[in-house]
């Protein structure tokens, strides 16, 4: 059931009317969280019904799990415990993720040996948000080793922490000491939470439907067409999906946290104008926000972080891991280390790449190197294999041309929407970084969500799939 389409609308206006009616008529907390998880496995259940069982096993494991962390002070039971945790939720995710790509690069290494491997792959067919919710669950058992939070005792709170459906399937990933204490209070919804909710609801829709989507055909046909298109619409096609993978990530992000608003729930910030970054390290505090925090925490951090000496290890770790968390191919495996070599790279110039005295004019040239190497790590990442990489590779870099038709079919539309894209941020980041829809004086606001509201409604909701929806 994708947040585009019609389905959802109604399914969402059925729901919303229930929670709004529990909460206005003060109804118990534990009804309204029923009616809440109820509407949640149905929405997941629209995907695939068994794939529920993955959702109720991971709530199962960890919230006993919990209970028990919170019953015994043995360190080394603790240990196992957690320890347990982790095995189960990161074995559900790798057979599912990465088992048939582990066996077809197995075969490649066996055959490369000189052997005939007589292996098969099970073609699983990968759970809709399973790194999302998993990690979530994951960071709710290792809060309560660490004695961060209390376990949480009640069943039906902890279920709709895990499945909560606005931000099930791609995130923002929630912590449960932000996330639970909401849940087990009675909630009120107020003005300010439905145009708020509106606000973001809106400028979601305006960034997955109208960018995002306008541009996927423009993506798919550079890197389906790399062998009979010109280096001029290879590069444009690769800013094309920088704008695209924005626009439809941070669309579903916007999307989730203006839902949960309008419940009374609020979910923590996913992007904040990540393409006005002038360094790597503030490009990942600004880009999947939750996701980038969740590593810090849970991994770069117990790995010892910057201590000992490990620091640019640890770096590179963390980042790999981060691009194989996106998927079982080596595009993004290689986008991960590249990333990570930035993220060095940074850490050891200690400052910024490029340095002028003006500092307007160091942030400005900073920005735009920082973008451009943004934009050429999107090509690792979009690419369904090593041989898409190399062809774009050689139309940029060594065989460069450009075709009469380049500019109004290609570089036309990616330039309107950089300069769109880039008079958005401008304004968010001269308001505090506060959500434009919210800061705009009212007669702006007032053209601005009819023309907004027109453009999605004109273009429609196409049931194109969230990107992030693979990972």
């Amino acid at each position: 059931m994708l947040f585009n389409s019609w389905l959802f609308i109604k399914f969402f206006a059925i729901v919303y009317v229930a929670v709004w009616l529990l909460t206005r008529f003060r109804a118990p907390v534990g009804l309204l969280n029923a009616v809440l998880l109820v509407a949640s496995y149905v929405f997941y259940g629209a995907w695939h019904v068994w794939y529920l069982g993955l959702i109720l096993l991971s709530t199962g494991v960890d919230y006993f799990i919990g209970l028990q962390l919170g019953k015994t002070t043995d360190p080394g039971k603790r240990m196992w415990l957690a320890g347990t945790s982790i095995v189960v939720n990161l074995g559900v995710l790798g057979f599912f993720k990465y088992f048939d790509f582990g066996i077809e690069n197995l075969s490649l290494l066996l055959q490369a040996m000189g052997l005939t491997p007589h292996l098969s792959t099970l073609e699983i067919l990968l759970p809709v948000g399973i790194s999302f919710y998993t990690f979530q669950t994951i960071s709710y058992t290792i809060d309560v080793y660490r004695k961060k939070i209390e376990p949480h005792k009640n069943l039906l709170d902890f279920a709709l922490f895990v499945a909560f459906f606005p931000q099930l399937v791609a995130g923002p990933i929630e912590r449960a000491g932000h996330m639970l204490p909401q849940l087990s209070r009675p909630r009120a919804i107020g003005r300010s939470d439905i145009s708020i909710g509106l606000f973001y609801i809106i400028s979601g829709y305006f960034k997955k439907t109208v960018i995002a989507d306008s541009l996927a055909p423009l993506v798919e046909h550079t890197f389906q067409q790399v062998d009979s298109i010109s280096g001029a619409a290879s590069l444009s096609g690769v800013f094309a999906f920088s704008l695209q993978i924005y626009g439809d990530f941070a669309g579903y992000s916007f999307i989730a946290i203006g839902l949960a608003r309008l419940m009374g729930i609020r979910l923590t910030q996913n992007f904040n104008t990540p393409y006005f970054s002038s360094n790597p390290r503030e490009l990942w505090k600004r880009w999947h926000i939750s996701l980038s925090s969740w590593f810090k925490d849970y991994l770069y951090l117990p790995l010892g972080g910057s201590r000992k000496g490990r620091t640019y290890v640890n770096l590179l770790a963390v980042m790999a891991i981060s691009g194989l968390w996106h998927g079982a191919a080596w595009g993004v495996i290689l986008w991960g280390i590249y990333h990570g070599i930035l993220v060095m790279l940074h850490r050891w110039f200690g400052r910024d790449f490029i340095r002028v005295e003006n500092k307007r004019v160091s942030v400005v040239m900073n920005t735009l190197l920082i973008y451009l190497l943004w934009v050429y790590g999107m090509l690792f990442f979009r690419a369904e294999n090593i041989d898409q990489i190399l062809a774009i590779h050689r139309n940029i870099f060594t065989n460069f041309t450009w075709h009469a038709q380049d500019w109004q079919v290609y570089m036309m539309p990616v330039i309107i929407w950089h300069l769109v894209l880039m008079a958005y941020h401008g304004w968010q980041r001269a308001n505090g970084d506060q959500l434009v829809l919210r800061t705009a004086h009212p007669l702006i606001r007032l053209a601005l969500i009819p023309a907004m509201l027109w453009m999605i409604m004109v273009l429609g909701f196409r049931d194109q799939p969230f990107i992030y929806f693979q990972f």
